[in-house]
């Protein structure tokens, strides 16, 4: 005789969990609407568990100072807020958490309105560093330490002029070919391949142009400008 095999009872993720008192005792919608915010409206367990924390933490605050849900005002709300210890992005997550829960207690009609919605928020801003000007005096103190005797040296003069002199974004200079070092008749150019699939081609000041024509040289590339033989990366050895 072939034996079945043992069924196992559906048991809802954290069903055990106790209710805070105030959602235990607030009658079937309020029951409704902490199950429905939390089980079925968020749906990363990380925000689940960091929002089950704020608002569990505000709702045994309302406990403990004999609150009620529907007696939460504006003021109350805002007071609570001041109150909380933490930086701005925390105080921010917090009013987040608690003002998307009001809006579920609003829904299922445990409250008339959302006293959180006009709370403001944190402010908060972060203060970057800007990258320090190269001065002109530093530009030619580096290029004067470049080794120019090998084909690596003067490639490395030419990259560094390139960046200099055209302000262009390293990865734009990474990405050229011989082919985008081009002659236009009375000057040459170096043509950049930028974000967007867009192109633009900037003028070779004449110093630059001989810095770029002494690599080639070296590295014996050709003087047939347009071979597509320039290495794979402007930067790499």
């Amino acid at each position: 005789m072939t034996k079945r095999p043992t069924e196992k009872a559906l048991v809802l993720a954290n069903s055990s969990v106790a209710l805070p008192a105030l959602i235990r005792d607030g009658g079937g919608n309020a029951r409704f609407a902490y199950d429905e915010f939390f089980k079925a409206t968020i749906n990363n367990p990380h925000t689940r568990r960091a929002y089950g924390r704020i608002v569990d933490g505000f709702l045994n605050w309302c406990t403990d100072n004999g609150r009620e849900l529907h007696n939460v005002t504006p003021g109350i709300a805002g007071d609570y807020m001041q109150k909380l210890e933490g930086s701005a992005l925390t105080k921010n997550q917090a009013l987040a958490a608690i003002r998307h829960f009001f809006d579920a207690l609003v829904t299922r009609h445990v409250v008339p309105l959302n006293s959180f919605a006009s709370v403001g928020g944190q402010r908060h801003s972060v203060a970057e560093g800007k990258t320090a000007e190269l001065s002109i005096d530093k530009a030619r103190k580096l290029f004067r330490l470049i080794d120019i005797i090998t084909p690596m040296g003067l490639r490395d003069r030419a990259i560094l002029g390139v960046l200099g002199y055209t302000g262009a974004r390293v990865s734009a200079v990474a990405k050229l070919r011989l082919s985008d070092y081009r002659n236009t008749g009375e000057q040459r150019t170096l043509r950049f391949r930028e974000k967007g699939g867009k192109d633009r081609e900037i003028p070779v000041r004449h110093d630059l142009e001989g810095w770029i024509n002494e690599y080639i040289a070296a590295a014996g590339l050709g003087s047939d400008y347009h071979w597509n033989v320039m290495p794979s990366s402007a930067l790499g050895s």
